[in-house]
């Protein structure tokens, strides 16, 4: 269920400026505002940090007057400090920068000032947590007698927690060197929906943006860009060829099968002073490849839920044998899910994984041995939390290392047990026997 409310998105907004003091930045801070993607572990760095200053970072909300987050990462390399399991802190050796991660909970940490500072230096800028827009349907109009062109797309799933949302349209020329020359950027309104998510209570907005603007006179082949910010949204909407003649279509749809070409003539009336012979851009052919969401089916414009990830963690390292003395490492990856889990516990024994690391496909977390006769018969355990709603990915997965002293010729078979626990066997478990060796 949705529930929706029209607003208008106004495109125009005011930027709070940042606040910076000497030689500490924040790089991605940009106009005051530094932009947190709700997926996915987010790095924000402070550069230019003389490796003598103790490094201090803050989350405020200055609203309430409260502090959210305080960390320190120290002189001595990789001794950082945090109050908070959401996030963590890294300084690393000969490097003039420090990171904060933000692993969970993205959404818990829009509209606050962070800041990093030193005895002497001070950087700050205001969280704005974003969900970049999906652009589909995008689709463009010739109206002859103005000489204009107006570009349509629709805009589905995008949330911008603080700032507001804006649209445009890119005008590319090919052959120009010059960015000023080749580049001409449009804004235009952008018209959003709000819509709660009754999955994750989480709001979205979805809507459209559409821009008409003036074609060129000048002859040549321009491309149609339409963009959505912040984030990094963008969609060729059409191309368009300008000249004195019509453009060959036929060749067009040789060259680009399931695509569409179609060429309008320019009224006379919208010259601003009648042309000289031969001269003039006369006509305009909007050409869509079968490439661009022009050429595809119309959206349904609506939120897409979320949803957890569909398999239970995998635990890889070759084999669970380890050789007394060598060195061994032992990762679990959960794939899948929108958005991705937003933490991977993987236990083995007394040991711990490190801090989660992946892509746009998967967590992982890993655990290293130094292997030893107390590690025979560990158990390994991996789960993972689903933040949008936790209740909703229970699944676990066991397995038990064994440790062998070395190569002899004898050879003894055992049976290895990895379990895997979902929701729907609960505490039974689903057993999985794989057959291992162990050498005495």
């Amino acid at each position: 269920m949705e529930i929706c409310k029209s607003v208008l998105v106004c495109t125009v907004y005011v930027h709070l400026l940042i606040n910076l003091v000497s030689g500490l930045a924040i790089p991605r801070c940009i106009q005051g505002w530094l932009d947190i993607p709700d997926e996915n572990i987010t790095v924000i760095k402070c550069s230019d940090i003389s490796w003598t200053d103790t490094v201090e970072w803050t989350l405020e909300n200055e609203a309430e007057n409260q502090t959210v987050f305080d960390g320190l990462c120290g002189i001595t390399i990789g001794i950082c400090r945090s109050n908070n399991n959401d996030i963590y802190l890294e300084r690393r050796s000969a490097s003039s920068e420090a990171s904060l991660y933000i692993v969970k909970n993205h959404w818990s940490y829009g509209g606050l000032r962070l800041t990093c500072s030193t005895n002497t230096q001070v950087a700050s800028c205001i969280t704005n947590v974003i969900h970049s827009a999906e652009l589909s349907s995008c689709r463009t109009e010739i109206t002859q007698a103005s000489w204009q062109l107006t570009v349509t797309c629709n805009v589905d799933n995008f949330l911008s927690s603080h700032k507001p949302g804006r649209c445009g349209v890119i005008q590319h020329v090919e052959g120009k060197t010059e960015p000023s020359q080749s580049f001409k950027t449009v804004i235009c309104p952008l018209v959003l929906h709000n819509c709660t998510n009754q999955t994750n209570l989480q709001i979205y907005q979805k809507g459209n943006c559409s821009c008409t603007i003036d074609l060129p006179d000048v002859i040549g082949n321009y491309s149609y860009i339409m963009k959505i910010l912040p984030g990094a949204a963008q969609e060729i909407a059409g191309e368009a060829r300008i000249d004195k003649s019509e453009t060959d279509c036929m060749i067009f749809m040789k060259e680009n099968p399931g695509g569409s070409c179609k060429c309008y003539q320019r009224d006379q009336g919208s010259f601003s002073t009648t042309p000289g012979t031969g001269q003039a851009a006369r006509y305009v052919c909007i050409l869509v490849r079968s490439s661009t969401s022009q050429t595809g089916g119309q959206s349904n414009n609506t939120c897409q839920n979320p949803y957890p990830p569909t398999s239970p963690p995998i635990i890889k390292g070759n084999e669970n044998i380890l050789i007394l003395g060598e060195n061994k490492t032992l990762t679990c990856t959960v794939n899948g899910g929108k958005p991705l889990v937003s933490s991977v516990i993987f236990v083995c024994g007394n040991k711990t994984g490190t801090p989660d690391f992946g892509d746009d496909e998967s967590v992982s977390s890993s655990i290293n041995f130094h292997v030893q006769v107390h590690h025979h018969f560990t158990s390994c355990q991996c789960s993972a939390i689903w933040q949008r709603k936790p209740e909703l990915y229970l699944d676990k997965s066991f397995i038990t290392l064994y440790v062998k002293q070395g190569e002899t010729e004898e050879k003894t078979e055992l049976l290895a047990q990895t379990t895997v626990v979902t929701p729907v066997t609960k505490l039974q478990g689903k057993k999985t026997f794989l057959r291992v060796r162990k050498y005495t």
